[in-house]
């Protein structure tokens, strides 16, 4: 996933030292494909293959299911980027995040880079 940064070490170690969750989401087939470690707190998920086994268009709703698609059309069209209030619910507790940046990762499928920080009582 990183082999085309010029870095001498690998970011995925760099990015498990931040407290910022940060995490790749697949829209097209709603599914997390990688996550850092307090992604995976934020999502409790024991690992990143416990993690991109959920289905997340299972219980997604068709506004969220709209807004996620609208994210791409505005990524591909304009690089746009996102920063929102939203609430996820892993394992159906629910969590008040700032979500954002939401960044277009364009290589293969669109994925989106997201990141948050939980808003209200720690996840």
């Amino acid at each position: 996933m990183f082999a085309a940064l010029p870095l001498a070490v690998d970011p995925s170690g760099i990015l498990d030292r931040l407290s910022v969750a940060a995490w790749i989401f697949d829209i097209d087939h709603g599914q997390v494909v990688w996550a850092n470690r307090s992604g995976l707190e934020l999502w409790r998920a024991e690992d990143i293959a416990a993690l991109a086994v959920r289905d997340m268009n299972f219980d997604m709703s068709a506004s969220v299911a709209r807004r996620l698609r609208q994210y791409q059309d505005d990524f591909v069209r304009k690089q746009s980027v996102f920063s929102e209030l939203w609430t996820l619910y892993p394992g159906g507790v629910s969590i008040g995040i700032e979500r954002g940046p939401f960044i277009g990762v364009q290589k293969g499928p669109l994925r989106w880079l997201g990141s948050a920080l939980p808003v209200g009582p720690e996840p």
